[in-house]
């Protein structure tokens, strides 16, 4: 399975291409956009817009994953990675491409695990995913790269 995996913050847009199946994770390219060129809020929603549809297009996914915004600690600089989301939503149901959310909560829901039991699984996840692939530590798509792989390798 082709995955396209999504991490916005105010100004960024991280991608990681990944290739699935039974047992076997494999990152192929990582890479970040930049939106900060834009004029107004506008001109960077229509960029936002764009890059999703070049990255559709480039990637050809059979599935999108993206880490959502945290709810629980909602400012003003969460605005902007919440109006990207709801694009690349927009965008995906308009384009019948299958969409999933992933952050700690949903994860850890579907695995039926309390925190330090994930944090746990994290932790030995992240360690392994660091050592097969050249990313920084603290790489803001990493984060999401260990969740995809605890919902859909560990099961």
């Amino acid at each position: 399975m082709k995955i396209l995996v999504l991490r916005f913050t105010k100004d960024k847009l991280a991608v990681a291409d990944c290739n699935i199946s039974e047992e076997v994770f494999n990152v192929i390219n990582i890479e970040e956009r930049i939106f900060s060129s834009a004029k107004g809020t506008g001109e960077r929603l229509n960029n936002v817009r764009d890059e999703i549809q070049l990255l559709v297009s480039k990637y050809q996914p059979d599935l999108i994953i993206f880490r959502s915004a945290d709810f629980s600690s909602f400012a003003p600089k969460n605005e902007s990675r919440l109006k990207n989301e709801a694009i690349l939503e927009e965008y995906c149901f308009s384009n019948s491409i299958k969409l999933e959310e992933l952050n700690k909560r949903i994860v850890r829901k579907k695995l039926s695990l309390k925190t330090k039991e994930l944090n746990k699984k994290e932790a030995k996840v992240k360690f392994h995913i660091l050592k097969d692939i050249k990313i920084a530590k603290n790489h803001i798509i990493l984060e999401v790269l260990i969740f995809l792989y605890l919902t859909k390798i560990e099961k």
